[in-house]
């Protein structure tokens, strides 16, 4: 007697598709730079189970990997990213902020956050200093990455936690945003020296000048809460996330320029292309949004690997706790997106065609919170909801 199903993703309880045999599936197995790579590559992905778990993606050609090192934290880890020589990854969990050995995952050294878990971090772009979103306190506090001392704290006028943090293409602006509707942009280079010029002063966004009229910080209410934000690469803009849209908004005049929606999702991660031309918006359905910045036009729509459609390839993963999409890079040359998902997989889609070519997941993984890329964009760290960190070879 067939068993039943014990739930809708128990796939061995599944009658099996047939597969045409022209559909060649090439499983490669092998060690590479200490962890074990797993390859499906086919013309066509067939219906086809990973080990036990479910999911498709829409595309010609994927590829599954397997993670090169496996770190463990403490609770969510909603921030990572890399030491500026890629041998060390910064880890923001729930206990704090630690920079870690990328092999072993020993702990390097640990930054004091006063007993506050992290609720985002980035790293600056020539990896010299860490901006740590401070879960309770609500604070932006900025540390120098090799030694851990604490430069500066960002407060403002209210406790309410701050979920999205990044640095300017330059490194001398931060901007962040969270629960209290607001964004802000500080000056990462003159606020010590305006705050007293003590390591670890605090810097108040009421101060929006220094002694010599430079602008130290803009503060702009955005309507809803903020749940990511971007510089443009020429760091005059910025956009942000807030509730079903992305809008733009001018550093300098605090105007808001296009706004770019999510299809009536909410809008969970954005990003950039390396020239400004174009910005990604990640939905809390899955999907990418990628709109042409000038215009305001919607370009293309890049399925997630847990969407279904007509001509979507059943592939092999369990969804973790929805397909949101959590976060959203572009690599240097614009011509690879990779897309942190809810459903704990990290998938690299085309951006000109929409397709998605390879896909970085283990089974019954839990949500993937946070990602960021090597320096030499080789490597691929994310942070999930179980504690869990993965360096993904790219």
């Amino acid at each position: 007697m067939p068993r039943t199903p014990r739930n809708e993703y128990d796939y061995a309880a599944r009658p099996r598709r047939k597969v045409d045999p022209a559909l060649i599936v090439t499983l490669i197995i092998g060690c590479i730079a200490g962890g074990f790579v797993v390859r499906y590559a086919a013309k066509t992905i067939p219906n086809r189970a990973v080990g036990g778990v479910a999911a498709t993606i829409a595309g010609d050609a994927a590829v599954v990997e397997m993670p090169a090192h496996t770190l463990e934290a403490v609770g969510d880890v909603r921030g990572v990213g890399f030491s500026r020589d890629g041998s060390g990854v910064f880890v923001g969990d729930r206990d704090g902020l630690t920079l870690r050995e990328t092999k072993s995952g020993k702990i390097i050294r640990t930054y004091d956050t006063d007993g506050n878990g992290v609720r985002a971090l980035a790293v600056s772009p020539e990896g010299q200093a860490v901006a740590a979103a401070l879960s309770y306190s609500g604070e932006v506090r900025l540390y120098s990455a090799d030694d851990a001392k604490s430069l500066l704290t960002f407060k403002s006028a209210t406790d309410q936690e701050q979920q999205a943090v990044t640095f300017s293409p330059d490194g001398g602006g931060i901007a962040s945003g969270g629960f209290d509707k607001t964004v802000r942009v500080w000056s990462a280079e003159r606020s010590a020296d305006d705050a007293g010029g003590k390591p670890g002063a605090v810097f108040d966004t009421t101060k929006k000048t220094g002694s010599d009229g430079k602008l130290l910080a803009v503060s702009v209410k955005v309507g809803d809460s903020v749940a990511a934000v971007a510089f443009s690469p020429d760091g005059k803009a910025v956009v942000v996330a807030t509730g079903p849209k992305a809008t733009l908004y001018d550093v300098k005049t605090t105007k808001p320029g296009k706004t770019f929606f999510a299809d009536k999702e909410a809008v969970t991660a954005v990003a950039f292309t390396p020239d400004g031309k174009t910005v990604a918006v990640g939905a809390s359905g899955g999907s990418v949004l990628l709109y042409d910045v000038a215009t305001g036009r919607k370009i293309i729509t890049i399925a997630g690997a847990n969407d279904t459609g007509k001509d979507a390839n059943a592939f092999g993963f369990r969804p973790s706790s929805g397909n949101g999409v959590s976060a959203v890079h572009f690599t240097p040359d614009g011509k690879t997106l990779y897309i942190a998902q809810k459903s704990g997989i990290l998938q690299a889609s085309n951006p000109a065609t929409g397709k998605a070519v390879k896909l970085y997941a283990e089974e019954d993984t839990a949500s993937a919170l946070s990602l960021a890329l090597s320096p030499e964009r080789k490597q691929a760290v994310v942070g999930y909801s179980d504690g869990t960190v993965r360096v993904w070879d790219l």
